[in-house]
């Protein structure tokens, strides 16, 4: 950098015009399509190949790329021959005419240069020409024709004149001369009389040719006007036409309605009544770009039985705000040069205090750091006095990690079909840190915190989160944020806390240490069949052959209790989570709602971890349903009755001292907690996760581990460890656990994560004794996976793995488990 600069950073001034002008090839090059857009790219562009009659909506908050979604999804169209894509900006619509003008104009445009042939028969673009043509010659057409009309006829009149002129100054000499050189009377009489008739006869010619170019004008006008009228009816009539008849030749016609975010709702509403005809027609398909008023209506309800916007899309596509991880990776590709983490940590700090601000909007945030840059010379850069802003900003930047945590949070709590409300409650989650930071009170009860918090979110913003998140679940939100921000039980709920919360949060009184390894128990501990010792885990039998009559039975007659002979994998793969009849989820709903009796050994596996501090809420139907099919898996990998796995489980959890962590110990981290003075925190689905794959390693491979928890204390030989949830010392192994129910949110941060783990295993000396580490991922929804491995890497000479444990059935996760056991029994 030359000194002119001053201290700085230069901007990819090249990667930034991109940016702003939405560049498909830069987005793509620079890998900001993550695997989801890619994904539901391709699911787009399968419904137009196949002929999928369809009409979807693309929707989310501004500036999160709904736009260039589409752009990128259709750039394919414009290449294919049978698709023509018609486009329509809605801030342009103020009434159909207005509508229709612009999609025949755009048709026509289209398809003006593409051959089309169908069985040999080529498609004749006349009448879709006249069509084109008259939306135009009522405004400048019309405007020619009286011109050249004018100008004929004052042409026509100038002649006329001229010849009368003409005739009546030389007709006097012309007589004369006639006169005189007659010879005799009766020859000058006649040459008298013949200038006379040729007079008359050239005012007649003159006055016959005039009339005749009146009359001709008055009939071309008359014509013109016939010819020109538009008729909107008519060219609704014509346009239709020309779309079934281009249908008929092969042609998939895509109409794209953009920027509907940026209307009132009573304007969408307008534009959908008028258009829906067209919309559910059979001769064209639709992409409707709209915001995240559409997501509100759908999501509240508010849109109503009657409503014009029910049962219009038959497919959506959510766009969801950017994580902090993706804003720091754009702001990071924006440098001209690549980042030193050490060196240039004032820049990453910089980019993550802009990450925030943003609210993940990937538009702000890069319009915030173009209007942090300087330009010198015609160069772009970032000055090195930013270090003040970060300065000002570092209570902002210390939530930065709790921003992140709760994004993971969020990941794990809901699917991809609830990306709405995962959004909401990170934005919720950013007006709480505002409060604080602003010098709101949180040294109070968490009602009371969110009732100051709502109170100072702005009004349209407020009403909008209110139609999405109860009341309860907005103080879950202020609990986890002022838990991951502050540590355990940091509001002073219920009075139990009235000094609120504190920079390193109070000392927990510990988790379960674990448990000895299953070495240390006898094989009757486990109530094992005699013929299955602990170490021959690796060719199961399946437990029971699939009942399809008793699934029937249950359906037909209604019963709300399972029988006890019907535990097959029916259960689990019967239309899981579709809302069909045949559901797994709603079995279990029924039976938790209306039979107190069902499944005595699932609930008193509830009961029995509540007793030891592993809070499990009765009315979230969706973790009870994830749970039991967790321990439904691990109990019939095991050979075991759900009651007997649930038995062992307890016996193996069981405790006799108290384990004391280090004061900036993660609560979050925290596997299983005691009863504290206010009760219990609830465990994430991962946590649950973490247990059963525990239990597993530590009876599989027959071996003890030392937890992420363990790690932390003071008698760990290595000193306190961050970053991996248990290793085996002695086996050289190490695993991650991670529960998803987004795939979307695996597929866009599967590489990260790994390079997380990365990052973790060369901070510190003790881990290069492993051989063997794994990111276990269990997925609700990975059927869609292909592979069980998803990234592979070796870092510093371990052999690093991301395997999907596949929730799909038990077939799959059976697989998915005996692969997990051969990488790590079989390790050297």
């Amino acid at each position: 950098m030359s000194e002119e600069f001053g201290p700085g950073k230069l901007l990819n001034t090249d990667f930034i015009v991109s940016l702003s002008n939405n560049d498909i090839e830069v987005y793509k090059a620079n890998q900001l399509f993550s695997e989801e857009l890619e994904f539901q790219k391709d699911t787009l562009r399968c419904l137009i190949d196949k002929g999928i009659s369809f009409c979807a909506l693309v929707s989310g908050f501004r500036g999160t790329g709904k736009s260039v979604f589409v752009d990128y999804a259709m750039k394919e169209c414009a290449e294919n021959k049978d698709v023509i894509v018609v486009r329509f900006n809605s801030m342009k619509y103020d009434s159909y005419q207005s509508f229709l003008r612009q999609s025949i104009r755009e048709l026509y445009l289209s398809i003006k240069d593409k051959p089309i042939k169908k069985n040999n028969k080529t498609y004749d673009k006349t009448e879709l020409q006249k069509l084109y043509l008259s939306t135009f010659y009522d405004v400048k057409e019309m405007s020619d024709m009286v011109k050249n009309n004018s100008k004929s006829l004052s042409d026509t009149l100038e002649n006329s004149l001229s010849i009368n002129r003409d005739v009546s100054v030389n007709e006097i000499l012309l007589l004369i001369l006639a006169t005189a050189v007659s010879k005799g009377f009766w020859g000058k009489i006649i040459t008298f009389g013949l200038a006379i008739l040729g007079k008359v006869g050239l005012s007649y010619c003159a006055n016959r040719s005039l009339k005749s170019e009146l009359s001709e004008s008055v009939d071309n006008s008359y014509s013109f006007k016939c010819e020109s009228v538009y008729d909107d009816e008519i060219s609704t009539y014509y346009f239709e036409e020309e779309l079934r008849k281009l249908k008929k030749a092969g042609k998939n016609i895509i109409l794209v309605i953009d920027e509907l975010d940026k209307l009132e709702n009573t304007e969408v509403a307008d534009i959908l009544r008028d258009l829906k005809p067209l919309l559910l027609s059979d001769f064209c398909n639709a992409v409707l770009v709209g915001g995240i008023n559409f997501e509100e209506e759908l999501y509240r309800g508010k849109a109503g039985m009657n409503s014009v916007g029910t049962g219009i899309f038959n497919r959506r596509f959510y766009m969801p705000l950017a994580s902090m991880k993706d804003l720091v990776s754009i702001g990071r590709k924006m440098m001209d040069d690549e980042l030193d983490e050490e060196d240039d940590k004032v820049y990453l700090d910089f980019f993550k205090i802009k990450a925030i601000e943003s609210r993940g909007v990937k538009r702000s945030f890069v319009n915030s750091i173009i209007s942090s840059a300087r330009g010198v010379d015609k160069l772009f850069y970032v000055e090195g006095e930013i270090e003040n802003y970060v300065i000002e900003h570092r209570d902002l930047l210390g939530y930065y990690d709790t921003i992140e945590v709760f994004e993971d949070i969020m990941a794990q709590t809901y699917t991809d079909a609830d990306y709405l409300i995962s959004d909401v409650s990170i934005q919720y989650a950013q007006y709480l840190i505002q409060y604080i930071i602003a010098g709101g009170f949180i040294n109070t009860t968490y009602r009371v915190i969110r009732e100051k918090l709502d109170e100072s979110i702005c009004e349209v913003d407020r009403e909008f989160i209110r139609g999405i998140l109860s009341d309860s679940k907005k103080e879950d939100i202020i609990k986890y944020i002022l838990d991951l921000s502050y540590g355990e039980d940091s509001s002073g709920d219920d009075g139990n806390n009235p000094d609120g919360p504190t920079p390193n949060g109070p000392v927990p009184d510990g988790p379960f240490p674990g448990g000895d390894s299953a070495a240390n128990y006898e094989e009757d501990d486990f109530d094992l069949d005699e013929n299955y010792g602990i170490e021959d885990l690796s060719n199961h039998a399946v437990a029971e052959e699939i009942n399809p009559e008793v699934i029937r039975k249950i359906v037909r007659e209604g019963r709300r209790k399972l029988d006890k002979s019907a535990t097959s994998d029916n259960y689990l793969n019967a239309n899981w989570g579709s809302g069909k009849s045949l559901n797994y989820v709603s079995m279990i709903r029924n039976k938790i709602a209306n039979d107190e009796e069902w499944s005595d050994d699932f609930l008193n596996m509830v009961d029995a971890w509540s007793d030891r501090g592993i809070a499990i809420d009765k009315d979230e139907i969706s973790n009870l349903n994830e749970i039991y099919r967790l321990v439904f898996f691990f109990s019939k990998y095991f050979k075991m009755s759900m009651e007997e796995f649930c038995e062992m489980c307890y016996d193996y959890l069981y405790f006799e001292k108290k384990v004391y962590y280090f004061e900036e110990q993660n609560p979050v981290d925290r596997l299983f907690l005691e009863i504290n003075k206010d009760g219990k925190r609830k465990l994430f689905m991962s946590e649950y996760a973490e247990l059963l794959m525990k239990i597993w390693y530590n009876m599989a491979i027959n071996s003890g581990t030392y937890s992420n928890y363990d790690m932390k204390r003071r008698d760990n030989p290595y000193g306190p460890l961050r970053g991996i949830d248990f290793i085996d010392w002695e086996k050289k192994n190490g695993f991650e656990v991670k529960y998803y129910k987004s795939i979307n949110y695996l597929n866009r941060y599967r590489k990260s994560i790994l390079e997380q783990l990365t990052s973790t295993l060369t901070s510190n000396d003790a881990y290069r004794n492993l051989k063997n580490v794994a990111v276990i991922v269990f997925e609700l929804n990975a059927d869609m996976l292909q592979d069980l491995v998803l990234e592979t890497k070796e870092v510093i000479g371990i052999q690093t793995k991301m395997i999907a444990v596949n929730l799909y059935s038990y077939e799959t996760f059976k697989k998915s488990i005996d692969y997990i056991y051969d990488y790590f029994a079989f390790n050297d």
